[in-house]
């Protein structure tokens, strides 16, 4: 048979009501109550409700850029029939703009957005490591004789490097003939 309405305290109008006296008509009918699945917003066991994204800075001989820590707020919410945990964040990551450093080429210029979506996976940190490599380099060396008023002698000698790095030059490559000066390494 097909449900119909209750007749609840003489009226027929309407779901039936809990806690309310409900009387069956004589052709069968039944009352029907209307259920809802009940949710709690307890954060599952190892979960804070909190992410973090760290960027980290990497690559520099010195001190690198400190690191980068976006958080972001997470809300839950289970619903006890299915077990479904649904998380629902407060926010997004931004974007962040690597500091540029002289003489180096970060492996990425910056670090994209992230628009935090609803989920059922329980989310997590993420790391982000960006790495300085130091640029080519190169010097003119040069051989001057200070005697002659600083004439330039023989030619020229290109150095290739890289920012902060040691290149195997000494002055044992001099001009024929010549000293180096006085006070120099």
């Amino acid at each position: 048979s097909t449900a119909g309405p209750a007749v609840i305290d003489g009226k027929t109008d309407g779901p039936a009501v809990l806690g309310q006296l409900a009387h069956y008509n004589d052709d069968g009918d039944y009352v029907q109550y209307e259920l809802v699945h009940a949710h709690t917003n307890t954060l599952p066991n190892g979960f804070s409700g909190e992410t973090t994204r760290t960027i980290t800075y990497t690559g520099l001989p010195g001190n690198n850029p400190g690191p980068v820590s976006q958080q972001v707020t997470w809300t839950t919410d289970t619903d006890e029939v299915t077990g479904v945990k649904t998380y629902t964040p407060s926010g997004n990551y931004a974007a962040v703009n690597t500091p540029s450093e002289t003489g180096y080429t970060p492996d990425k210029a910056s670090v994209p957005s992230v628009t935090n979506a609803v989920t059922t996976t329980k989310p997590g940190d993420s790391n982000v490591f960006i790495t300085y490599t130091s640029n080519a380099q190169k010097t003119i060396l040069e051989y001057v004789d200070d005697d002659n008023g600083g004439a330039v002698v023989d030619q020229p000698t290109t150095i290739s490097g890289t920012t902060d790095g040691i290149v195997g030059w000494n002055a044992n490559n001099k001009p024929v003939h010549y000293t180096l000066a006085s006070g120099q390494p």
